[in-house]
């Protein structure tokens, strides 16, 4: 069994599949029993041919026309033009090759190795030439410069203008910064002034840049001073209104941090926090999380509104929080597998079904009270049309604020948040 029999696995499993990709890479790395290096090389080529996906498709298609875009064949031309193609100063063609070679023997692939060998050597010193069609279609040509499907673009030049889509497409491409958060229960965020590691930002109250690779294993982290937190979700929280007594209901379905990131800046009230969330996954990272760091005031539940009746009436929060599925195209620079997988249809599908999902919440704020939707997303589908839908239908609700926040403006994810509030 070679690595690259791994590699075309664990891509088949997260395009085919539709799989989590960090669920599928751990499984693999866990039945296989893989060396840390082995792990190293995996992610990296895995990951790395997410990221560059659609010209290295473009490429391989080319080069073996026989072949269906989501043949095996194809995807293993793809893992090994990644390798050709970005890490050729760190692997020998020639052990790509033989790698590649012992795959279609393994798999039984319908791959002439003569063929593929010659191929692959020629495609090491000669880039495939764009055709004079594409180039001459900004969108076309874009969707695979960007590595970012056609209708997407068009996407974004229809909701935010070609400069803003254009200035998204180009944040993309940049590392996106670890910001952390700052647990006001166990330290300040004065107390890392003089720390060369990380970096003050102006915007949000509790937020660190940390720039020093994985922050997974900082001693700060395990001892619950600091928690990994985008920016923008802090901006977000930041925002929000906390007083004595508020009772708060979050309904999350994509993040564990937020609700301790609300536990934390409502410290100085007497709040109680119930948390509705609809993953296990989920439901297990926020009590560990929420016990590392000393929170005592959020009371987890798993399952779905429907089960938050039978503890709960209606009209009985102060202010609901809802954070529903989403396409996730704000994440694409942590998520790559998002602009693989993602499909118009499912945009339109998670538009409406947050639709619904913000009509019910709604119920459950009290007069005066407050409800706050908020997804990491950049469609308009997914953000102010659910909003202006819900205000024309809800007249016993008004818009207090909302903010869109590109991956450029921060270098943190792309998201958008609604704060609304219910008429006394």
């Amino acid at each position: 069994m070679t690595n690259k029999f791994l590699q075309l696995k664990a891509l088949k499993r997260i395009i085919d599949d539709l799989q989590p990709f960090q669920v599928v890479l751990e499984h693999i790395e866990r039945s296989k029993n893989l060396s840390s290096d082995d792990i190293m090389i995996f992610r990296s080529n895995v990951l790395g041919s997410l990221r560059h996906f659609s010209y290295l498709q473009f490429e391989a298609i080319t080069a073996f026309p026989e072949f269906d875009r989501d043949d095996d064949e194809i995807y293993l031309m793809i893992l090994a033009l990644y390798e050709i193609r970005y890490h050729s100063k760190d692997v020998a063609l020639y052990k790509v090759i033989d790698q590649v070679l012992e795959t279609i023997d393994y798999m039984e692939l319908r791959l002439d190795k003569e063929v593929v060998s010659e191929k692959l050597k020629y495609l090491a010193k000669n880039k495939t030439k764009i055709p004079n069609e594409l180039k001459s279609d900004p969108c076309a040509y874009n969707s695979l410069f960007f590595n970012t499907p056609e209708w997407i673009i068009k996407m974004w030049i229809n909701d935010f203008g070609d400069d803003q889509a254009m200035n998204i497409l180009l944040a993309n491409q940049r590392r996106a910064n670890q910001y952390l958060c700052c647990n006001s229960l166990k330290c300040n965020k004065d107390d890392f002034q003089d720390d060369q590691r990380f970096i003050e930002t102006e915007n949000g109250e509790g937020a660190l840049e940390y720039r020093g690779g994985s922050f997974s294993k900082l001693n700060e982290v395990k001892e619950g001073k600091l928690f990994a937190m985008d920016l923008s979700a802090q901006i977000m929280v930041d925002n929000l209104k906390y007083f004595e007594q508020q009772k708060i209901l979050y309904i999350g379905e994509e993040f564990s941090s937020t609700v301790c990131g609300v536990g934390v800046s409502s410290k100085d009230y007497n709040v109680e926090i119930d948390a509705l969330l609809l993953d296990e996954m989920i439901f297990a990272r926020t009590k560990n999380l929420a016990k590392r760091l000393g929170i005592d005031n959020i009371k987890p539940f798993l399952g779905g509104v429907d089960l938050m009746l039978t503890y709960s009436e209606y009209a009985n929060y102060d202010l609901v929080l809802l954070n529903p599925l989403s396409s996730c195209l704000g994440q694409v620079r942590r998520r790559p597998d998002v602009l693989v997988t993602l499909s118009e249809k499912e945009v339109n599908y998670y538009g409406r079904s947050d639709f619904k999902k913000l009509m019910e919440s709604s119920k459950f704020v009290c007069p005066g009270g407050y409800l706050v939707y908020f997804v990491p997303t950049l469609t308009s589908i997914e953000t102010s049309n659910v909003i202006n839908k819900f205000l024309s239908s809800n007249s016993n609700f008004c818009m207090e604020y909302s903010r869109m926040i590109f991956p450029n403006e921060y270098s943190s994810d792309g998201f958008y948040f609604a704060i609304l509030r219910r008429n006394s």
